[in-house]
């Protein structure tokens, strides 16, 4: 019986020493993995950082974005102002010059019948004056009047052509203000479409980032759930 009895003790011993070898091993299981979930959040929270100082990157890139697309758009403003005020002068230019036209046009046709009215004036009072013995006196002051005239009209005349040459530099110079102003609005027009274009570009990044962030934040959660189950039964078997 006493055989039998410490039999029965060795049995027991080796079975509290393979249940206590058990439960060393399964401690040491636990605690790697706590280890190892552990470093996963650590890695985990630095890509969770990483990501957000991006997402504040590209914040701050939209909104300089937002102020450039906003400058741009009064720049186009200004310019597309600017130009329809120059397309103003030159109809008004336009115009002014048709007027001029039409004015030396009824100075040359008004001199032409003068000219031909002195012609005939000259001829038939000089015949009477042959005829009819008149005084070459009266017939010398009607034609220094039309001469006065004619000179006077003359004048008119080229004060006009001077005019009009003056009128044609300006709308030159207008015609190339307007050119200038006009290329200036397309390219205005296309920095705008650009920027906007950028700032959409951002603005899909931007959602993309976000949705990553999203997923990691879960992610880390789920870990911490599970560091935090790990470290419960780590303690419990301690």
């Amino acid at each position: 019986m006493h055989k039998h009895v410490i039999a029965k003790a060795s049995i027991i011993a080796g079975f509290l020493i393979f249940s206590h070898s058990l439960l060393a091993s399964d401690l040491e299981r636990r605690q790697s993995e706590l280890k190892q979930i552990q470093q996963q959040i650590a890695a985990q929270q630095n890509a969770l950082k990483d990501s957000s100082k991006q997402r504040e990157q590209l914040l701050a890139l939209l909104k300089q974005d937002e102020q450039a697309i906003g400058t741009a758009a009064r720049q186009v403003t200004e310019t597309e102002s600017h130009l329809a005020d120059s397309q103003k002068k030159l109809m008004a230019l336009d115009q002014r010059a048709v007027e001029l036209d039409k004015l030396q046009k009824g100075q040359q046709q008004t001199l032409a019948k003068q000219l031909k009215s002195a012609f005939l004036a000259g001829n038939h009072d000089y015949s009477k004056m042959l005829l009819h013995q008149e005084d070459p006196t009266t017939v010398e002051r009607m034609l220094a009047y039309y001469e006065f005239l004619n000179k006077a009209r003359m004048d008119a005349i080229n004060q006009l052509k001077k005019t009009r040459e003056e009128l044609v530099s300006v709308q030159q110079q207008q015609q190339q203000e307007n050119e200038q102003l006009n290329q200036l609005a397309m390219k205005q027009r296309a920095q705008s479409a650009q920027l906007k274009q950028e700032q959409q570009q951002r603005q899909n990044t931007l959602s993309e980032l976000q949705r990553v962030i999203n997923s990691k934040a879960s992610g880390l959660e789920q870990l911490q759930i599970e560091e935090a189950s790990l470290k419960r039964v780590v303690e419990a078997a301690m």
